[in-house]
């Protein structure tokens, strides 16, 4: 009986986490995942912060394309920094027909996020939106394929602006 509990387990997850039993094709990304692998690259970052302090943030983001292509990781860390301190990871929901952003920092903060893209702006953008809470919207728009500038506006759930950036992200390698 103590051999079977580790395999029925192992049986059972590896059909839940089959493709096909959550209505994704398990075989090629999808051609959505094209936009996405724009974000792959190790990036240059110059980001702003306007609110709700003033000041310059300068790092690096590594991004991959990773699990079959079905997701692209971004791992950030500052330039004196030994291990990463943020993680972004990215993927395009075939069920719901958008784009999702899940957002990560080594001090515990974390937030997910959907998206759109416009092919004709080359633009993602992204919302998180909780009433309770409030929310924010990032963009990334692509000025060619080496350079993208990107924003980041959240509000309280009252509507005021309590956090706000802008940068531009240039393609090292």
């Amino acid at each position: 009986m103590k051999c079977l509990l580790p395999t029925t387990a192992s049986l059972i997850l590896a059909v839940l986490m089959h493709g096909d039993v959550w209505g994704q094709d398990s075989s090629a990304p999808p051609p959505e995942m094209k936009a996405l692998e724009k974000l792959v690259g190790t990036w240059k970052v110059e980001q702003e912060n306007k609110v709700p302090e003033q000041g310059t943030v300068t790092y690096v983001l590594k991004g991959q394309s990773i699990l079959s292509g079905r997701f692209v990781q971004q791992l950030g860390s500052s330039n004196n920094a030994v291990k990463p301190t943020q993680m972004g990871m990215y993927t395009y929901d075939s069920n719901e027909k958008n784009y999702r952003y899940w957002f990560f920092m080594s001090s515990g903060f974390f937030t997910d996020f959907t998206g759109t893209w416009d092919e004709s702006s080359q633009t993602f953008t992204f919302t998180d939106w909780l009433p309770r809470r409030g929310g924010a919207t990032i963009t990334q728009r692509f000025l060619d394929k080496n350079t993208f500038v990107f924003s980041m506006t959240t509000k309280d759930a009252g509507g005021k602006v309590v956090y706000q950036m802008e940068g531009k992200a240039v393609r090292q390698k």
